[in-house]
């Protein structure tokens, strides 16, 4: 049900769970990506964001919002909540919460990784409770119907189990409670954005817009002019 690649994963002695840099041959998954371009329109060049993520990753939130949620500076007081028993299995929800219960919760210790799978692990080598991750927003109906259909043309490929969740771009001059002018006012993703989603900067391009480059200057929204970031 995912795109997958073969990949050799290189890992520093201070990353393993044995102290022993290794390379780990893997085969890896596509659960989320950004698709970016920069394009000339009446507001100048600016950029235009998309964000795609599998189907299979999360369940949406007991109390998500929609995204053009703008007139607020916190956009889930409580935290982004979980929906408890889900019909469904997901890759980033067990389930195991009541209904209500802060969902998007780091985990505190510091991880190492395992020779062989399951990779993640505590200090102690054993495998730690996985955070119950869900999606705080809401897709527009128009992205839903969007997703249906393309999805239906994808249909017998594994492109069909990816949708939208939105796409942004700058359409207003920006200052609060509008942020840096992006439109939807909220963007992220479940699994590239798990535990700042619930944040009032929970966007794209809002986080984007402060990077910089390593001598300080402004990057033109992209982190891999500072290789520290």
């Amino acid at each position: 049900r995912y795109f997958t690649r073969p990949a050799r994963i290189s890992l520093g002695s201070d990353q393993m769970l044995d102290g022993q840099a290794t390379c780990l041959d893997v085969t890896v998954g596509l659960v989320g990506l950004h698709l970016v371009q920069r394009v000339a329109s009446g507001n100048g060049d600016r950029w235009i964001w998309s964000s795609f993520e599998h189907v299979d990753n999360v369940p949406l939130a007991a109390n998500a919002r929609r995204p053009n949620s703008i007139i607020t500076k916190e956009p889930f007081e409580n935290g982004c909540l979980s929906p408890g028993p889900v019909d469904q299995q997901y890759a980033f929800y067990g389930g195991m919460g009541a209904v209500g219960s802060p969902a998007n919760q780091p985990i505190s210790e510091t991880l190492k990784w395992a020779d062989h799978a399951p990779y993640a692990r505590l200090s102690s080598g054993d495998r730690p409770l996985p955070p119950e991750i869900v999606r705080c927003w809401r897709l527009f109906s128009g992205t839903a119907e969007s997703n249906f259909v393309w999805q239906g043309k994808l249909s017998g490929t594994v492109w069909a189990n990816y949708m939208l969740l939105g796409t942004q771009w700058i359409g207003n001059p920006g200052g609060a409670p509008f942020g840096i002018g992006e439109v939807p006012r909220f963007l992220t993703n479940s699994t590239l954005e798990s535990f700042m989603q619930d944040q009032p900067d929970a966007s794209c391009l809002r986080c984007h817009a402060r990077a910089t480059s390593d001598a300080g200057q402004v990057a033109n929204f992209t982190f891999l002019l500072d290789p520290g970031s």
